[in-house]
């Protein structure tokens, strides 16, 4: 049974200088520790244009390499990884069969399709797919040389599949979670808990399926640890979200307003895309402060005036309060804003 990469001695050989052609790898000067820490958490900075571009340039090299070596499955797992990044799904998965027609165990070929079919919210496929690369994990046996190189590629290595290991028990349990399979998702966070214990994310997810499933002890237990390892706007949000579902009013907001804070403090490109004002409006809603949720509504309003759902929401508050005036204000410039975008989706 193989298991294969698609890429990665590519990374192991950038870092530790080996070139394309055979050249001695003890001639180098391996990358320390240091460098190989600050390769793997360089932050991650999206440039569309120049993604596009290298992903263009994968796929003509992957064409010229094909003539040379035809039934290469990482030539065209790179082919396949090119158009998957394009956008182009159908050619992607058409020629991800093509790998596993030449290589039925290569993991990433199995991986990359999860991928995409959770793109596609074929979430049954996900699963499917990553029941395959997951049976097919073969952790990497320890070598040993005697200046430490191949321990230190080895340990390396590791490193990345246990990461790999960790992303496809965490990407089965979501998709599990969207299938409503609670119990399923649970038994996966659990998993990746077990080889990465320090991941908050892990637990918070974690804890959002025992939501799901009801037990909301090890929903709250799970989401004391997230928040213990890291405290976050997403753990205290998703916090807040359990103590509001058991009724404790004044803990949830105190955890969205926390939230609330840290997002702010935050980066303004990563903030605009949570609506935690409105999240804190629906805990004031339901405990009956309409002057508090109306005040959070309008916030969101002006920071992103085609939000008619706040709208909406604020016209509830104000009918809360008697004020019709207001309220139906609000419920006709709601209406305009959905009559105006979907006049918009009908011309593109």
């Amino acid at each position: 049974m193989t298991k294969k990469t698609g890429g990665i001695w590519g990374f192991i050989k950038r870092l530790f200088g080996f070139g394309n052609e055979y050249r001695d790898p003890f001639s180098y000067k391996a990358a320390s520790d240091e460098e190989i820490d600050a390769e793997l958490n360089e932050p991650f900075k999206y440039d569309e244009a120049k993604t596009r571009r290298e992903a263009e340039e994968m796929i003509a090299k992957s064409f010229e390499d094909e003539k040379t070596t035809p039934e290469n499955a990482d030539v065209f797992f790179q082919r396949a990884t090119g158009y998957s990044i394009l956008g182009d799904n159908e050619k992607s998965l058409e020629v991800l069969d093509k790998i596993l027609s030449i290589d039925a165990d290569y993991t990433d070929a199995y991986r990359l399709k999860a991928s995409i079919y959770d793109d596609l919210e074929n979430y049954e496929e996900v699963v499917n797919n990553l029941d395959r690369a997951i049976s097919l994990h073969v952790e990497q046996k320890e070598i040993v040389d005697s200046d430490g190189v191949f321990e230190r590629i080895d340990n390396l290595l590791s490193r990345i599949e246990t990461g790999e290991m960790t992303d496809d028990y965490q990407n089965r349990g979501a998709a599990h979670y969207r299938l409503k399979n609670f119990e399923a998702a649970i038994g996966d966070y659990t998993k990746a808990i077990e080889i990465d214990p320090d991941n908050d994310y892990l637990y918070s997810n974690r804890g959002e399926a025992y939501l799901e499933a009801g037990n909301h002890a090890k929903a709250l237990e799970d989401l004391n640890k997230a928040i213990e390892i890291e405290e976050n706007e997403y753990n205290f949000a998703t916090r807040a979200g359990i103590y509001r579902q058991t009724g404790n009013y004044d803990a949830a907001l105190r955890d969205i307003s926390k939230s609330i804070t840290l997002n702010d403090a935050g980066d303004q490109e990563i903030a605009q895309f949570f609506r935690r004002r409105s999240e804190r409006a629906e805990i004031y809603m339901e405990k009956g402060d309409y002057d508090s949720a109306i005040r959070d509504y309008t916030v969101e309003i002006e920071k992103d005036p085609a939000y008619f759902e706040a709208y909406e929401r604020r016209a509830a508050a104000y009918r809360s309060l008697n004020m019709e005036s207001l309220a139906e204000a609000d419920e006709q410039k709601a209406a305009e804003i959905v009559a105006e975008l979907e006049a918009s989706e009908k011309s593109s």
